[in-house]
């Protein structure tokens, strides 16, 4: 480890820590030690307030951006799931079934941010994450929806 903590800044220190990096990959992005690192939070005044502070606005970007385009995820699961065929109510037309698990796994990630950033996911009793039976019948609902 070969950096000085007088040759770290502790803005980045701050920011990366305010980003959810652990302690170790700051050190190592930083070619410092974990402890040089924990000793520049700790002498950097105000340094905690000012993680949960970043915190904070990290929390909000990053729900404008979920809502931004969770809209348009649906709407692409709408087309991959398709239709019934006009000739043949039995036969669907659609995208590929991997398109469709690949879409539903966007939105259950899009609802882990959303349910994260709200601190829903904080609590003891939260809820488990839908199994595939509830993303089936979700995909029903959507089929089935005018």
């Amino acid at each position: 480890m070969g950096r000085r903590p007088s040759k770290i800044s502790p803005d980045l220190v701050v920011g990366m820590k305010a980003a959810g990096v652990p302690l170790n990959k700051i050190a190592e992005a930083l070619d410092a030690s974990t402890g040089i690192i924990t000793g520049v939070l700790n002498r950097e005044p105000g340094s905690r307030e000012h993680i949960a502070e970043l915190r904070e606005k990290l929390k909000g970007i990053k729900m404008v951006h979920a809502h931004a385009v969770e809209g348009r995820i649906w709407e692409r699961l709408k087309k991959e799931v398709g239709a019934p065929a006009p000739d043949d109510p039995g036969k669907w037309i659609g995208g590929e079934a991997r398109d469709v698990d690949a879409i539903s796994r966007s939105l259950l990630a899009m609802e882990k941010i959303q349910a994260g950033v709200s601190g829903e996911g904080a609590a003891s009793g939260a809820p488990p994450p839908p199994t595939s039976a509830d993303l089936s019948n979700l995909i029903q609902i959507l089929v089935n929806a005018p």
